[in-house]
């Protein structure tokens, strides 16, 4: 039932897998994309994403639920406790059944409001069909949800990560075929549904193979019971504040560009989610280690393994940025055309938001995997006040830009600070005076980076050979100056030890 490796090793396949699975997952989306634009206006593009906002604040009725039962999971996993495990997920999938239930009460119940909220030309027939298909297949993903969360918090993502590449890769058959054929929305997204719900019942039968466990159907505790909604109630001030956090950007969009702006954004939430991922992904990849290290050590050792991943995340992160600033709107330029372009400066306002949102990914990582939701409660719900003002502030004056300016900054003055604060003080026990110098300081050396990397390549032409010019620049410069900004630093030589081994790998040790 359980691995018998150990958390680095855990982690290098994670790694592994995930990187396999971020270049096909790049493939298909890139694919799918392109023959969904052909066939399909603008404005199809932006419903989709419309519906994933709705979607998201129906989501508050799972109150977090989700979060506080992956953590707890990690601690019976690492003790082999099998009672505990499967009391845990059948405690889970009974509450699964009920936000389901509800999920589908609530979605009905905005049926008839679709129309006034909705400011598109297309024919509501197809509005509401698409919308009942959504509502449809977050009703499935919540039933088939438990034992996927478990699969994951067992340290094997990469499992997972393998179903949905291969379903990944169906999908964008079925579905294009399909939009070549008929050319109909509707047709499309039930292929979709039916893929993504598949793909979710294989990686359940896994869980039921691997984890016979599951078939005792234990019972948790009170005590448990206790615990688990002490940290439900914190975790719902999460679940409200995220999803204000990241509903406020795509409302603010739809409302004041319309569905064609928010189809727009699409494509480079897209790009740059595809390009994000490969920086990110080894980062992600320990995370359940970390949630397993956590269960034994709090002390020092965590500490130092944060400010290593940290230390890795903000060098791929710096570059991957770079990459991003200097090949984006050439690339949607060429990809899609020149109507589908922001301005340059919409563009980097829409990159910086990305690169705040995910320099702070070790960080998020470790508060979570502690299970410090109490402690953090109110950072998500400030967070979200001071994006959805600064947001509406600044889109009045500067347009698009000034969504994302106001998201990028209501991130630096809410999370980015107070999230240090409070690992440290009750995920540590330390003072966290000196990572803060150290997280500043290479904030700012991302931002010289970049804007040296931007500078340097903003004259050469937009071809084909152009764009893989600027990518290659970009990589090499941004390389070269972190190399001169860091290299003296107290945790590079370790993150090059641990990078190195791992790709001839040797069992050098993150944790």
């Amino acid at each position: 039932m359980y691995n018998n490796l150990g958390r680095t090793q855990m982690s290098k396949r994670n790694f592994v897998y995930s990187i396999i699975g971020r270049i096909v997952g790049m493939i298909t989306s890139f694919a799918g994309r392109t023959v969904f634009v052909k066939v399909l206006s603008a404005e199809y593009l932006g419903l989709g994403g419309f519906f994933g906002n709705i979607f998201a604040v129906v989501s508050l009725c799972e109150l977090g639920m989700g979060a506080a039962v992956a953590q707890s999971l990690y601690k019976p996993l690492a003790d082999e406790d099998e009672c505990r495990v499967s009391a845990i997920v059948e405690y889970y999938s009974r509450f699964c059944k009920m936000v389901a239930l509800v999920t589908m009460l609530l979605s009905l119940l905005a049926v008839p409001f679709l129309s006034k909220i909705v400011k598109t030309q297309l024919d509501m027939r197809i509005l509401i069909s698409a919308y009942l298909l959504f509502v449809l297949h977050s009703v499935v993903s919540y039933l088939l949800l438990p034992k996927c969360t478990l699969v994951v918090c067992d340290q094997r993502m990469y499992v997972v990560t393998f179903v949905r590449s291969v379903f990944g890769i169906i999908a964008l058959v079925l579905q294009s075929l399909m939009l070549v054929i008929t050319g109909n929305y509707i047709l499309y997204l039930i292929c979709r549904i039916l893929v993504l719900t598949v793909e979710d019942i294989v990686i359940n039968r896994y869980a039921d193979k691997n984890y016979p466990c599951l078939s005792l159907k234990m019972h948790v505790t009170k005590e448990y019971k206790k615990n688990l909604y002490s940290n439900v109630k914190a975790l719902m001030w999460h679940k409200v504040g995220g999803v204000l956090s990241r509903s406020t950007d795509s409302l603010l969009l739809t409302y004041f560009v319309g569905l064609s702006g928010m189809g727009k954004y699409s494509n480079y939430a897209l790009v740059i989610g595809t390009i994000g991922a490969f920086f990110d992904v080894a980062i992600n990849a320990v995370s359940a280690s970390v949630g397993n290290l956590g269960a034994g050590d709090r002390g020092k050792k965590s500490e130092n393994v944060m400010r290593k991943m940290y230390f890795i995340n903000f060098w791929l992160l710096t570059v991957g940025t770079s990459i991003i600033v200097c090949t984006l709107n050439p690339f949607i330029c060429l990809w899609l055309g020149e109507e589908m372009l922001f301005t340059n400066l919409e563009m980097l306002v829409i990159v910086s938001s990305f690169y705040f949102s995910c320099v702070r990914d070790p960080v998020q990582i470790f508060v979570s995997t502690y299970g410090l939701f109490k402690e953090s409660r109110h950072i998500p719900l400030l967070r979200a006040a001071a994006n959805l003002v600064l947001s509406v502030f600044f889109v009045k004056k500067m347009g698009v830009a000034g969504v994302f300016l106001g998201t990028a900054l209501s991130t630096v003055l809410v999370p980015l600070c107070m999230e240090v604060k409070v690992l440290y003080k009750y995920g540590f026990s330390m003072k966290s005076a000196e990572f803060y110098k150290e997280m500043f300081y290479y904030i700012a050396v991302s931002f010289v980076c970049v804007a040296m990397c931007f500078v340097a390549t903003y004259a050469v032409k937009v071809t084909p050979m152009g764009v893989l010019i600027r990518a290659f620049s970009s990589f090499c410069a941004s390389n070269a100056i972190l190399l001169i900004f860091t290299s003296g630093k107290e945790y590079f030589s370790d993150a090059v030890d641990i990078l190195w081994h791992g790709v001839m790998k040797k069992r050098k040790s993150l944790f």
